[in-house]
């Protein structure tokens, strides 16, 4: 039986709210509520904006008489939902985020399952909506997109790690950073870390787990790429069986042919090769020469040059028109090898002897070959001069002076140079710090090195890397 003194308290409150719409009633504190909510198994204790957890409504029909009456196998959360008690301490962390809240210390925050500095228990992760969810589920080979409960279909996390479909046109897959990209990228030599760019000039990553470290390409575990030389924007490489891959960020199309290819050479806008029935095939700007047998192919700043089977040298249209004051004479002679780069093209004799022809401007940069050139290991033609390699290992350059390491090979990369030391490193010198930064200067394996003013590439295990500056994303 209800003391006076309670009916007055009661009928004092509920004449704080004596106008209710239908289906409400006031509530302990004369807030109109939802009257289907009294003893509806959830405690209104005010949490959900309505009180009935006083005595004059039986603490909410028993409701909160010891927190919330909930339906066998449920408990009432952090916050008096119901939820199922299963989920307790079940591995996931449940803290509210998808609805269910245990990360509290009322339940040891969830079992373990949450931390309690709010974020995630070990073994478990945000997903992509900010909930706990295991880290054993992404990259699993099942496509976590919210349908069991944690949801890594976002760039973050690669479309869960590729598990699910990516957003992306046909032929293309989602990069490390969130880019639609050509797949072919993925394990084709060279290491894509950023170096490269893809739209809106965003360095390409495929280096994360998704991508198998860029399909083994950034790993050291070894490729297939041997030879390389570079251009003003693009970069090609012989495998082990002969095939040439580019890449390229300029706008001149360099597509070479499917080879196999026994040399290799580069220049600013062009590169050739020798197939295997000794052939000349080119591409990029100056094509001319294209199935002219040959012996090797030199690629000055314009045009191409080779040496026919007999040795002697003939340049293209290109190179002979190029507006060159050629010096000493054009191009001609009978050599074993011929270089070519911006500044000019250089053949080597039987004998040894190098002849260079350049324009007549410039031909104070070739004084630095000696009288008798016998004794050069070998030499890169650059932008403004020569780079050349005595048999002591030590290089000497026009523009770029001497380096303080012993070489296996030089190249003048135009701004700068650089070569393999005999201790198998990479190193550069000059003054145009765009090129210069690189591997770490004791890191030992590397094979060749490519240089072409703003940027350098070098081939490590048989996997390409590079660095400098790229002004332009990769072009198809």
């Amino acid at each position: 039986m209800m003391t006076s003194a309670l009916l007055l308290w009661i009928g004092t409150s509920m004449a704080l709210a004596q106008d209710c719409p239908v289906g409400q009633q006031p509530d302990c504190l004369g807030t109109c509520g939802q009257i289907s909510w009294h003893g509806d198994g959830i405690c209104d204790d005010g949490t959900w904006g309505v009180d009935y957890a006083c005595p004059a409504f039986g603490n909410d029909g028993g409701d909160c008489d010891s927190g919330v009456a909930c339906p066998a196998g449920f408990e009432p959360d952090c916050n008096g939902t119901c939820a199922p008690s299963v989920w307790l301490g079940d591995g996931v962390c449940d803290n509210g985020v998808a609805g269910t809240d245990f990360a509290c210390a009322d339940f040891a925050y969830d079992g373990g399952d949450c931390p309690n500095d709010g974020g995630c228990a070990p073994g478990q992760m945000l997903d992509c909506e900010g909930a706990c969810v295991p880290e054993s589920w992404l990259g699993d080979g099942v496509c976590d997109d919210g349908t069991y409960g944690a949801v890594f279909t976002c760039p973050e996390f690669v479309w869960d790690e590729l598990d699910c479909p990516v957003p992306c046109s046909e032929g293309e897959t989602l990069s490390c950073d969130g880019q639609c990209v050509p797949a072919t990228l993925v394990g084709d030599g060279f290491c894509d870390d950023g170096f490269w760019l893809g739209d809106d000039n965003v360095g390409i990553d495929l280096r994360c787990d998704a991508h198998g470290a860029d399909g083994g390409d950034c790993d050291g575990s070894g490729g297939d790429l041997v030879d390389i030389e570079a251009g003003w924007a693009h970069v090609c490489a012989t495998t082990t069986t002969g095939e040439v891959r580019c890449r390229n960020a300029g706008q001149v199309p360099i597509e070479p042919g499917p080879g196999p290819f026994t040399e290799l050479t580069g220049g600013a806008y062009s590169g050739c090769g020798i197939d295997a029935d000794g052939l000349a095939q080119c591409w990029g700007v100056d094509t001319t020469k294209n199935g002219t047998p040959a012996i090797d192919v030199a690629l000055p700043f314009f045009g191409v040059c080779l040496l026919d089977p007999a040795g002697q040298l003939s340049c293209s249209d290109d190179a002979m028109q190029s507006g060159f004051d050629w010096y000493p004479t054009e191009p001609q002679g009978t050599f074993v090898s011929i270089e070519g780069g911006a500044a000019g093209v250089c053949g080597r004799d039987a004998s040894g002897e190098v002849t260079c022809f350049t324009d007549l401007n410039s031909a104070s940069l070739f004084d630095m070959i000696p009288p008798s050139s016998q004794s050069l290991a070998g030499y890169s033609v650059g932008y403004e001069g020569i780079c050349v390699l005595e048999d002591s290992g030590y290089a000497t350059c026009t523009r770029h002076g001497n380096a303080w390491q012993q070489m296996t090979s030089v190249v003048d990369g135009g701004a700068y140079a650089c070569g393999i030391t005999v201790d198998s490193t990479v190193a550069c010198w000059g003054n145009h710090p765009l090129g210069l930064p690189g591997p770490d200067p004791e890191e030992m394996g590397y094979t060749d090195v490519a240089a072409e003013n703003a940027f350098t590439c070098a081939v490590k295990g048989g996997e390409v890397r590079c660095w400098g500056i790229l002004y332009t994303p990769l072009t198809e």
